[in-house]
């Protein structure tokens, strides 16, 4: 389950789905209540007791911008139940913080993800406010990987040896990769249907790279099969790189306690976490919303005659690519 702490960001990545949403899009911030947080809290630790989520993740916006967020990590990794126990707790964050959120996310010991652009994307503080933060995360060795990378890729030809020289810079074992996805306006920076077979190239060579350094690769959303060829799909696999067809479900909640399934459908209205009575109802209208979506509509024309959309083990690549009129 994602938790958007606050609208606030320090960042401008033209490739951002939540382009719109934002506090510097339309200049009013929103950040979570804790007692709104607390709720949110409850419904988590239920699906996790079901084995329906695995963790918590608290985004943005950028999640440390949030003026009461020390209180909300310490929350979020203090609260358990009897069936659930403590939750597994990540953070979703640019990495552009002061040195304290460092040291605080360092001595929580909690699972951090810092997306990481390309250094000429950056005001030379804020490349240099990165690499002590980096430094800072990972001052300790863990006996496994709690700080990631991200990559998020939204051109064929995008340089990626920065983040290998950050990884092996810092001891980092571990990032996320995923092609750009539209939000549902389509302002941002993203991969078209179309184009998924130009960027695989880039990603099978990063995957192999990282098999040589020692890296481990996973990717996020999923991409059609149609985009793949054999020999590529042979060689992510070889490099330790799954790939999925269809999308597993998420659940994302905003500051006003709205859900989303994530935020490129935001368009697909859910209403808020608080009309379900549990975390269990919640998911279902999900899935149900969701279905005539996955199955019933093509992505492109070819999707009507394939066999892996027909036995339901591709979906066409990601929802937010397929037209929505009439739908809902």
């Amino acid at each position: 389950m994602n938790i958007m702490l606050t609208n606030r960001c320090n960042g401008t990545c033209q490739y951002c789905f939540l382009k719109g949403e934002l506090a510097q899009d339309h200049g009013v911030p929103k950040d979570i209540t804790l007692e709104d947080f607390h709720t949110i809290l409850k419904y988590a630790h239920h699906l996790f007791s079901l084995g329906s989520i695995d963790s918590l993740n608290l985004m943005g916006g950028e999640p440390t911008l949030h003026p009461k967020f020390r209180e909300i990590l310490k929350a979020s990794l203090t609260y358990k139940t009897k069936k659930s126990g403590f939750m597994p707790v990540s953070i979703f964050t640019n990495g552009l913080f002061p040195e304290e959120t460092g040291k605080l996310l360092q001595q929580e010991g909690c699972r951090v993800m810092v997306n990481v652009n390309h250094p000429l994307s950056y005001p030379e503080c804020h490349w240099n406010m990165l690499h002590k933060n980096l430094s800072i995360l990972t001052e300790t060795i863990a006996s496994e990987p709690w700080v990631t990378l991200s990559l998020n890729i939204d051109r064929a030809d995008q340089d990626f040896e920065y983040l290998l020289d950050l990884c092996q810079q810092y001891r980092i074992k571990k990032i996320r990769v995923d092609i750009s996805r539209p939000e549902p306006n389509k302002r941002n920076t993203h991969i078209k249907m179309e184009d998924i077979p130009g960027v695989m190239p880039l990603l099978v060579n990063l995957a192999q790279r990282c098999k040589q350094m020692g890296i481990e690769m996973n990717t996020d959303c999923c991409l059609p099969i149609c985009g793949i060829s054999n020999e590529q799909l042979q060689s992510l696999e070889k490099s330790g790189v799954e790939l999925s067809f269809k999308c597993s479900g998420g659940i994302d909640v905003t500051p006003d306690l709205e859900i989303w399934h994530c935020a490129p459908l935001r368009s697909i209205k859910f209403g808020k976490i608080t009309d379900y009575p549990d975390g269990v109802a919640l998911v279902k209208e999900i899935a149900r919303k969701t279905a005539p979506l996955r199955w019933n509509v093509s992505s492109k024309e070819s999707c009507k005659d394939c066999k892996w959309w027909t036995l339901k083990i591709c979906q066409g690549g990601c929802l937010s690519s397929k037209k929505m009129d009439g739908i809902f």
